[in-house]
């Protein structure tokens, strides 16, 4: 396939201007906000994980039809893990898509009470959603889908500002929920092998307090905006791909959660493929602290089945690694890749 000069500067215009939009909307979450923004768990791995960030791929064939990522790693002697969940599939009847996802992760954080003792905040997310998408067909090559999700998001966090709970800060623990519900909204567009969308999670903004008292505060998940755009780019008679994408979540600012100068996060991707083979991958993080960089690989079997790992590399002096592995099933479906 042969790209035309118009179609190239195309999505040039549309990359500028979604560069403009993404940086634009931190200044406008800093207005609107007075509390701190709260990220989802990140996935390095996330190519094969959209529907969890954008609703709108629910039913997307360049997805798989079932993923599930697993992380490992360890940071300042700690060691998080987590795992995410996704089932997805396009349903004609519906003129969109389906999908079921789920994501727990363990922080494994501990803080200092004024006592100078260690404990365990007990900080961990688990999401279970479903999502559904509508599909817009825009002539013979673009598409334009709206998607949304609703599911139930729980949190839990000991952490108490000044001493901690186990502490002489003087704290009464309340008979908080640990469930509530969580809603996310999404756009899509594509057309020939290029995508672009921008999500909202978290729309109706859950609250969690867990204690009253000094130093005891609320953990509010602030809406997120998460904005991505990739395009395939054939050679050598489609048999190479390149596949350069990224990842912004604009809305950022400090918290346990996000990188504490209120700077967007930027996730600069560039993945190298032999047909639905093999490929290998590198991403760029920026404000991702302690990571600045990812390297991936991934080969597929039977062409239904696929592994992927994914390493992060630290910064220097930082103590941290992460590790993430990734199975995914396509049956047949990924023949637009």
């Amino acid at each position: 396939m042969h790209y035309s000069f118009t179609y190239i500067f195309r999505i040039a215009q549309l990359f500028t201007l979604l560069f403009m939009l993404a940086y634009s909307l931190p200044s406008i979450a800093q207005i609107l906000q007075s509390a701190p923004a709260t990220r989802l768990a990140p996935i390095s791995e996330y190519y094969w994980h959209q529907t969890y960030y954008n609703p709108a791929f629910a039913g997307e064939t360049s997805q798989p039809k079932f993923a599930l990522n697993s992380r490992f790693g360890s940071y300042n002697n700690r060691k998080p893990y987590g795992f995410t969940a996704i089932w997805q599939g396009a349903v004609p009847a519906l003129r969109g898509g389906l999908a079921l996802s789920s994501q727990y992760y363990d922080f494994n954080e501990a803080a200092t009470s004024s006592t100078g003792t260690s404990y365990d905040t007990q900080k961990r997310i688990f999401v279970i959603s479903a999502a559904y998408s509508y599909i817009f067909e825009v002539g013979e090559l673009s598409t334009i889908k709206f998607g949304a999700s609703a599911g139930l998001l729980h949190f839990k966090n000991d952490y108490v500002s000044g001493g901690g709970i186990n502490g002489q800060v003087p704290v009464t623990g309340l008979n908080e929920s640990f469930f509530k519900p969580a809603i996310n909204l999404g756009f899509l567009f594509t057309i020939k092998r290029f995508y672009t969308g921008i999500a909202v999670n978290y729309i109706n903004e859950p609250e969690f307090s867990f204690y009253q008292g000094s130093g005891a505060g609320s953990n509010t998940f602030k809406a997120n905006a998460y904005v991505s755009a990739g395009i395939d780019i054939p050679l050598a008679n489609e048999l190479l791909y390149i596949q350069p994408s990224l990842m912004l979540n604009s809305m950022a600012q400090a918290s346990g959660f996000a990188n504490g100068n209120n700077a967007p996060f930027l996730d600069v991707n560039l993945r190298c493929s032999y047909k639905n083979i093999a490929y290998v991958g590198a991403s760029y993080h920026v404000n991702n602290a302690p990571y600045f960089l990812s390297i991936s690989a991934g080969g597929r079997f039977a062409e239904l089945y696929q592994l992927s790992l994914n390493y992060a590399l630290a910064n220097g002096g930082a103590r941290a690694t992460k590790l993430e592995a990734t199975l995914a099933i396509f049956f047949n479906n990924n023949d637009d890749e």
